[in-house]
């Protein structure tokens, strides 16, 4: 099965233990695959399963340090954006994942407009991940 089939399966598959078959097969290729779901992004295709196996992937060091060199803020911004609170979710976990400062602030504009509860705690959590000193000050500045 090539990357293509993978992560169109990945798409189709509604079981969790197999979508995450699916993600294991894709860190063999990880390259071929994160350019895919990045082009498919900015083509507004597949958000919800694209934000979710970013997720999902972004918590392994390699993938971290690809997406570090090849994600751009218009693709966040497409997914942070999203009117799905899901894809927003997926992003921010993401994003605190990364725990690029480029995203800083980002996450806390979110912050000022995020109204899903689920939402809210997950970007907070993200912001833990960037170990500012002054957080709690910041936050209480943007809730």
């Amino acid at each position: 099965m090539n990357n293509e089939e993978i992560l169109k399966n990945y798409y189709k598959e509604t079981e969790e233990k197999m979508r995450l078959r699916f993600l294991d097969l894709m860190l063999l290729d990880y390259e071929e695959v994160l350019d895919m779901i990045l082009k498919n992004i900015k083509e507004n295709k597949e958000l919800k399963n694209n934000a979710y196996a970013l997720n999902i992937l972004s918590k392994k060091k390699k993938i971290q340090d690809y997406l570090e060199e090849k994600l751009t803020l218009t693709t966040v911004l497409i997914l942070i954006n999203s009117e799905d609170p899901k894809v927003r979710k997926n992003t921010y976990i993401m994003l605190g994942n990364l725990n690029n400062s480029n995203f800083y602030n980002l996450l806390l504009d979110s912050l000022t407009r995020e109204e899903t509860n689920y939402c809210i705690s997950t970007l907070v959590l993200c912001l833990g991940n960037y170990n500012i000193k002054n957080i709690e000050e910041i936050l209480n500045k943007y809730m």
